[in-house]
């Protein structure tokens, strides 16, 4: 069995699980909250390190990219939720 990652969301304006949802099959997500950054997400690798950091919330492109390369492509019926 593959090992999966795991998203550390720590965006707290908002719930932004939506940008890890095409992933949900290799990647948990987690709510964290952590004092000295401006970091909105960390999604890690199987081996714990980083895949990217973020200090826009609103930036989809970084993740999608990190994902990518170390999830492979995302689910192609993952949908943004309806608000």
């Amino acid at each position: 069995m593959a090992a999966s990652g795991v998203a550390i969301e720590l965006f707290v304006q908002a719930v932004r699980k939506s940008r890890w949802r095409p992933w949900r099959d290799r990647v948990d997500v987690v709510r964290g909250t952590t004092e000295g950054t401006h970091a909105t997400g960390l999604p890690l690798r199987p081996d714990c390190h980083i895949a990217w950091t973020g200090h826009q919330a609103d930036d989809a492109s970084g993740p999608r990219v990190a994902l990518t390369r170390w999830f492979g492509p995302p689910l192609r019926d993952a949908r943004e939720p309806e608000c």
